[in-house]
C-alpha cells in the first residue's frame, strides 16, 4: 500500500520511458532466475528452508528501496517514485511444489510463461516485483523466479537481487539463527521510515550528461525523419511489422555447458571481440540468410552505466552503484548496411541447407563483424557521459505520447542482445550455491523484434535465450535463429 503523505521524486528518462511502456501495454515484465542448491552434507527439513529464504528475501528487500516504493502518475508526463506502507510478503512471494525433474522442467517453462506475460497491476499500491519459488519435496534445490517491472530497476539489477539473496542465504546458514515461523508475513515501512535506505537517484540526478549539437541531431534526425524521405532508410525492421495486441511473448533457449564456454570465449579473445559481439554478429548471419526482404539491420547493445557512474559524490556520500538496484542502464546501437548484407547472402549461398556450418568465408566475415561490435562498445564505454542516449531521452517530455506515436511507425531494432555477464553462485562445500541462471525479457511491442539474453553462472553453463513477439512474427523463424545460434557456438568451440 502506498504512502500518500509524499513524493520520493519523480521518475527520471529512462523510468519514465519504462514506465510508458507497460502502461500502453507494450511490455509487462523480466525475469531473473536462479537453481539453488543446499549443501549435500547438511540438508535441512523444507520448512526451515522455507524460513531461511523468508528471512533471506526480507533482508534483501529491506536493503534496495527500489524494492519498497510503487509509483503514481503512470498517465501523465511525469510519473512518480512514493513509498508503499507495507508489503505482504504472502501476495508477493508463492512456493511452487513438483515432485520429479519431469515435473520441475514443465512447470518452470509454464511458470517462465505465465510470469513474464503477467502485468503489475495497483502499481501505487503494491511493488513492482513477484517472486515464485519452484522446489522439490525435500527442498534440495530450488528455483527462484525473481519478476520485475522494468520502471524499477534494470536487468542488472535482478543479477544483483540473486547475489545479495545467496549472501544473507549464506550468512543465516553461517549463524545458525533459531528461526520460528511467523502469522505476520506484512513488512511494515510506515513505522520508521527514516530506517530505510534513500530512494537511489536516476543518473541524470547523479552526474551530468553531455551532448554534442552534432550528435543531437543525428539522433533527432533518425527518430523523426520519414522513411520515404530520400535516401530511404534500409535498416528498418519492416518485414516485421508492429501489433500491440494481442500481446504475448514466445520464447526459445539453449544451454552451453562450461567447457564449451570456455572454448569460445578463448576464441573471441583470439579474434579480438567478446561473446556479446559474437553473438550480436551470428544473429545478424541468421537473419540475413533467413529474412530475403531485407536489405539491413539495426541492432542494440544495452551496457550497465554502473560502470562510469561516480560513487559516494557529496550528495550521496553512502551511494556505490555497483550495489544498487535501479535503472541504470546505456546502449550502443550498431548499423549493418546494405552492402554487408549482400556480402553474407553472397556467402551463405554455399550453405547447403538450413542445418549447415557456417561456410568458411561467411564465419570469417562474422568474426570480423563482432570485433567491430565490440570495438563500437568499447568507444561508447570510453566517451564516458558524453554523447549519450540519456542526453537525447531528457529531450523527451512525455514518454506516453512518444511511445504512442512511435506504434504508428516503421519497426527500427531487429535485435537486442543482453548479456549480464557471469553471476557469482558461490560454491563452498558446506554453503548454498547457484546452479544455473536464465534472463527472460518479455517482448517489447515497439522495439526490436528479437530479445537475445545470455547469463552464466560462475564456473557453470550458459544460458542463451530468445524471446519475440507473438504476432505477427513467425514462430519458426525465433526456433530458426536459436537453431543456427547453437549449432554455430558448437562449432566455433569444436
Amino acid at each position: 500500500m502506498a504512502n500518500d503523505e509524499k513524493i520520493l521524486r519523480v521518475m527520471g528518462s529512462n523510468e519514465a520511458y519504462q514506465t510508458a511502456v507497460h502502461t500502453l501495454d507494450q511490455y509487462r515484465g523480466t525475469i531473473v532466475a536462479c537453481r539453488y542448491c543446499q549443501p549435500q552434507n547438511n540438508l535441512q527439513p523444507l520448512d526451515y528452508t522455507k524460513l531461511q529464504f523468508d528471512e533471506a528475501f526480507k533482508r534483501t528487500i529491506l536493503t534496495q528501496r527500489h524494492l519498497l516504493v510503487g509509483y503514481q502518475g503512470e498517465n501523465t508526463p511525469k510519473p512518480a517514485f512514493v513509498p508503499l506502507k507495507e508489503i505482504d510478503l504472502r501476495e508477493s512471494i508463492q512456493w511452487v511444489p513438483c515432485d520429479d525433474e519431469t515435473e520441475r522442467d514443465t512447470k518452470y517453462k509454464e511458470i517462465m510463461q505465465a510470469q513474464v506475460d503477467k502485468r503489475f497491476d495497483d502499481v501505487r499500491n503494491k511493488p513492482g516485483w513477484r517472486i515464485v519459488i519452484l522446489h522439490s519435496t525435500d527442498g534440495a534445490c530450488l528455483d527462484v523466479v525473481y519478476v520485475w517491472n522494468h520502471a524499477h530497476h534494470d536487468g542488472m539489477s535482478g543479477k544483483i537481487f540473486h547475489e545479495q539473496l545467496l549472501r544473507h542465504l549464506n550468512r543465516i546458514a553461517r549463524e545458525q539463527e533459531h528461526l520460528r515461523p511467523s502469522e505476520d508475513s506484512i513488512i511494515h515501512l510506515s513505522n520508521a521510515p527514516e530506517m530505510l535506505p534513500p530512494l537511489a537517484p536516476n543518473p541524470e540526478i547523479l552526474t551530468s550528461w553531455p551532448a554534442s549539437w552534432r550528435y543531437l541531431a543525428n539522433c533527432v534526425w533518425r527518430a523523426f525523419k520519414p522513411n520515404w524521405f530520400p535516401p530511404r532508410n534500409t535498416l528498418h525492421a519492416t518485414w516485421a511489422p508492429i501489433q500491440l495486441q494481442p500481446y504475448e511473448t514466445r520464447s526459445c533457449n539453449f544451454t552451453l555447458d562450461y567447457a564449451t564456454v570456455e572454448k569460445v570465449v578463448a576464441q573471441c579473445r583470439t579474434h579480438k571481440t567478446t561473446v556479446t559481439g559474437l553473438l550480436n554478429a551470428l544473429v545478424c548471419v541468421s537473419l540475413t540468410h533467413a529474412v530475403k526482404t531485407a536489405q539491413g539491420f539495426a541492432s542494440r547493445t544495452p551496457y550497465d552505466l554502473r560502470k562510469i557512474l561516480p560513487e559516494k559524490t557529496p550528495q550521496y556520500p553512502e551511494l556505490v552503484p555497483k550495489d544498487i538496484m535501479c535503472n541504470y542502464v546505456g546502449v550502443v546501437d550498431h548499423e549493418y548496411e546494405t552492402a554487408l548484407i549482400n556480402k553474407i547472402r553472397g556467402q551463405m549461398a554455399q550453405a547447403q541447407d538450413k542445418k549447415s556450418s557456417l561456410p568458411p568465408d561467411a564465419l570469417e566475415t562474422a568474426w570480423s563483424l563482432a570485433t567491430r561490435i565490440r570495438q563500437e562498445i568499447e568507444k561508447r564505454l570510453e566517451l564516458g557521459t558524453q554523447d549519450d542516449m540519456i542526453a537525447v531521452m531528457k529531450l523527451v517530455s512525455d514518454w506516453r505520447a512518444q511511445q504512442t506515436r512511435d506504434a504508428g511507425k516503421d519497426r527500427y531494432f531487429s535485435w537486442v542482445v543482453t548479456n549480464l555477464g557471469v553471476i557469482d553462485g558461490g560454491g563452498e562445500r558446506d554453503a548454498w550455491s547457484l546452479q544455473k541462471a536464465e534472463l527472460l525479457m518479455g517482448a517489447e511491442t515497439t522495439s526490436a523484434v528479437f530479445g537475445v539474453s545470455i547469463v552464466s553462472v560462475k564456473g557453470r553453463e550458459m544460458r542463451v535465450t530468445c524471446t519475440w513477439p507473438g504476432y505477427p512474427i513467425d514462430p519458426q523463424l525465433g526456433v530458426r535463429l536459436m537453431g543456427d545460434l547453437e549449432r554455430w557456438l558448437r562449432d566455433i568451440a569444436a
